[in-house]
């Protein structure tokens, strides 16, 4: 299924993770009905260690919060 936003008429799977979090974040109110407002927090963690992850930096990302992102995003997934 291609869901797209009715506003610019993007096609959401040609995008990266990274560009589907911007999207959302950007462009909130079009996402409404799509990925409820209590998980905002959840994709701004998993940008900021995204970001961490994929453009190394020298902070250190310890087991515990990646096992939490991790939870958190399947609790995202499963909803």
């Amino acid at each position: 299924m291609v869901i797209k936003n009715g506003n610019k008429g993007k096609d959401l799977e040609r995008l990266t993770l990274g560009e589907l979090i911007r999207e959302y974040l950007e462009n909130k109110e079009g996402y409404d009905k799509v990925i409820p407002k209590t998980h905002e927090p959840l994709l701004n963690l998993s940008n900021r260690y995204r970001i961490s992850s994929a453009h190394p930096k020298e902070e250190r990302i310890t087991k515990q919060i990646a096992t939490s992102i991790i939870n958190l995003t399947f609790d995202f997934l499963l909803e």
